[in-house]
């Protein structure tokens, strides 16, 4: 989104009579038929001229702020570039072991050709292997996760076992204490 503020050269809390005297000297300085039709100053005279028809209407004006806000807030912090370059940079990389890996091709003997696909295999076994290990590590250790958790189950049963084992004496101690009730009252 082109920024008109910036191309007008004024401040975000320009007056409309700000707006339009840095419209008339920059019309006037990139006007193409002062500069012989020049592309650029033609392209320039554009963009000053669309700068002006938006930031000279109130209601243009405060839908073009809104829409910088949002673009300006949205856009790419510091981290997110890093990332980027990042990502990029590898990209290159890998394009540059392609690269190199056509030079090299180009330049061997079928000997040389057969043990590099050799060894490019074997690297892409061990890779599927590593991989492979990778994935049963995780169901191992998820397996382990849910072993723990039925162990704790079942000593969490086992205590509430030993606890109704304690209890049933008293029970019985209750039930005869209401029995020898029920046969005085009969």
């Amino acid at each position: 989104m082109k920024d008109y503020y910036y191309i007008l050269g004024i401040d975000r809390l320009a007056s409309e009579i700000q707006i339009k005297s840095a419209y008339r000297k920059l019309s006037i300085k990139f006007h193409p038929d002062k500069n012989n039709g020049d592309k650029f100053f033609e392209d320039r005279f554009k963009e000053i001229l669309e700068g002006y028809e938006i930031l000279s209407n109130i209601s243009k004006r405060k839908n073009y702020d809104l829409k910088l806000k949002d673009v300006k807030t949205n856009s790419p912090n510091e981290s997110s570039i890093k990332k980027h370059e990042e990502e990029l940079k590898k990209w290159y990389e890998a394009e540059l072991k392609k690269k190199e890996a056509e030079i090299k091709l180009k330049y061997q003997t079928p000997g040389q050709r057969e043990a590099e696909e050799v060894k490019r295999e074997r690297e892409e076994e061990e890779a599927k292997i590593y991989i492979e290990q990778r994935k049963l590590t995780k169901k191992i250790n998820r397996l382990e996760e849910l072993v723990t958790i039925k162990e704790n189950d079942i000593k969490e049963y086992f205590k509430k076992i030993e606890l109704t084992k304690n209890e049933i004496p008293e029970m019985k101690k209750a039930i005869d204490n209401l029995k020898f009730e029920l046969a005085s009252l009969s």
